[in-house]
């Protein structure tokens, strides 16, 4: 990640991966630690309904935006996260 405040990494995910273990490997990698390193997800949002929301193929294009441990999340349905460090 650069140093500008403005800055979004953005990861790809597969459907062979839940959204929740993608987000927890995006924090993960934009922080430079191990994904068993990361806050567990639950402590800032339900994860079985963001594993349903965002996790169907074949639904609409849908985005959930969260705040995880100074981390700003976006995940997208069409497989990508969006990480951005406050």
């Amino acid at each position: 990640m650069t140093d500008d405040d403005d800055a979004v990494d953005v990861y790809r995910w597969s459907e062979s991966t839940s959204p929740t273990v993608a987000v927890a490997e995006a924090i993960a990698e934009t922080r430079g630690c191990d994904p068993i390193d990361v806050e567990p997800l639950a402590t800032s949002v339900d994860v079985d309904a963001l594993n349903l929301l965002v996790g169907r193929p074949g639904t609409d294009s849908v985005a959930v935006s969260f705040t995880h441990k100074e981390t700003r999340v976006t995940v997208r349905s069409e497989g990508l996260v969006e990480i951005r460090v406050d």
